[in-house]
């Protein structure tokens, strides 16, 4: 009962000062953790080893299961996504999805657990909270115009760079299993609204809109450091600055707006990850 009564304390005063990790060195105890040990003394004075092994046994358990154990994240990703138009496009022929050449994105959130007390001794359940996520892809896109002068059909094609760039936010449940003490697998599934725009090199163009996405993956960290995978998909309009709804063309006896276009996006990121 002593022993419980003990560690029960240790563990309140320590989380209340915020303590930094514990030393062997009694005088370094003394100065590092004030009130905690002397409390401590109370209990102990004649071993002060015992203090020692139970403020490093009460550090390791709360890196481990601690509320703040390494909830923030960072991640560095390398994005390859595609890009297909619903409907006709002044941008992309119909039927024709580019793949990314390049892509980037950088993701900062945290995760806010739902319970204080890991399920088995290693799985907590949480809900993830990304700030900040901004998303970079570069497309070989391809357009070809065609109309009648009067005689015969003309074609020309357009061949085109795109650069696409989404930022926004995201929100979702999360799943974190803790096996050791520095090991951390963490897997989740979230919703992201987000502002997306496409700017095209041959147009001369910039499209923006509102665009829903969701995201799917899982990394795994050992300390501060880890790598993860992730799929990403959604849809936006995309809606051209300074046009007119008015602006359209003709195509297949239907009246088509060619300055706003629905756009959907997919596509994988492989990140490297940093948690604190």
């Amino acid at each position: 009962m002593r022993n419980v009564t003990l560690f029960g304390l240790l563990a309140v005063l320590l989380l209340a000062t915020g303590s930094a990790a514990a030393q062997s060195n009694n005088n370094l105890l003394q100065k590092k953790y004030g009130k905690l040990y002397d409390a401590l003394e109370t209990y102990a004075p004649d071993d002060p080893a015992i203090i020692d092994d139970l403020i490093r046994q009460v550090r390791t358990d709360f890196k481990k299961y601690g509320a703040n154990a390494r909830r923030k994240y960072i991640n560095l990703s390398f994005t390859t996504q595609t890009l297909e138009p619903l409907g006709e496009s002044w941008l992309i022929d119909n039927g024709e999805s580019p793949e990314s050449k390049i892509g980037a994105a950088f993701t900062v959130g945290k995760t806010y657990y739902v319970h204080r007390k890991p399920l088995g001794g290693m799985v907590r359940f949480g809900i993830d909270g990304t700030f900040f996520d901004i998303n970079y892809a570069n497309y070989k896109s391809r357009y070809v115009d065609e109309w009648y002068d009067g005689s015969s059909l003309q074609k020309e094609v357009y061949e085109s760079t795109l650069h696409q760039a989404e930022i926004g936010v995201q929100v979702g449940p999360s799943v974190t299993v803790t096996p050791v003490s520095k090991l951390k697998v963490h897997a989740y599934f979230r919703y992201a609204p987000s502002f997306a725009a496409l700017y095209s090199t041959e147009a001369e163009t910039i499209a923006g809109g509102y665009a829903s996405f969701f995201v799917t993956g899982g990394s795994v960290s050992f300390g501060a450091i880890g790598i993860g995978a992730e799929y990403r998909w959604g849809k936006g309009n995309y809606k051209e600055f300074g046009a007119s709804d008015d602006e359209g063309d003709i195509v297949d006896g239907e009246y088509i707006a060619t300055s706003k276009t629905k756009f959907k996006t997919s596509g994988a990121r492989i990140y490297l990850n940093f948690r604190f």
